[in-house]
């Protein structure tokens, strides 16, 4: 559950291992591209989705439901409307549990207002969120190589 972050990404250092029977790894492997969503939880972090990017041999836990899309839906698409308010406002009206556990389940989900617009869009939405995040990923390396500079700099002069 940790492993998925509330901004929709996969946090590969957090992933825990397990032992599985070979049954189990059959039942619950994860392949790329599965939608995963955050079953059960705090109030807060019940609806956390992302996209399964990593390998194989990776299995979920009974917190998380895996969506395997069919494919005609790119699952960034499904995605990213969690990741807007409308749909998490939803998402919040269907929640149910006590004062520490909160959970939804599938019969929930099926009823959420989501938004299937033709593959061509599909397409186009996908390529242009992949084109942003590699040019984050960039902005993100030259933020680091900066600040590494900068330290180099501060200890220069000053160390």
């Amino acid at each position: 559950m940790d492993a998925i972050s509330n901004d929709g990404k996969i946090l590969h250092k957090k992933i825990q291992g397990t032992n599985a029977s070979p049954e189990e790894i059959a039942q619950f492997e994860l392949r790329r591209g599965d939608l995963l969503f955050n079953t059960r939880n705090s109030r807060e972090l019940v609806g956390k989705t992302a996209i399964w990017d990593g390998g194989d041999g990776v299995i979920f836990n009974n917190n998380i439901m895996r969506l395997r899309l069919n494919s005609m839906i790119a699952p960034e698409v499904i995605a990213m409307q969690f990741q807007l308010p409308l749909l998490k406002q939803e998402l919040e009206t269907r929640k149910s549990g006590t004062t520490s556990v909160f959970a939804v389940y599938y019969k929930d989900l099926k009823t959420l207002p989501i938004q299937i617009p033709s593959k061509d869009r599909q397409q186009k939405y996908v390529q242009v969120t992949k084109k942003v995040a590699r040019y984050m990923a960039k902005m993100q390396e030259m933020a680091s190589n900066a600040e590494q500079l900068t330290q180099s700099l501060s200890h220069k002069f000053f160390g």
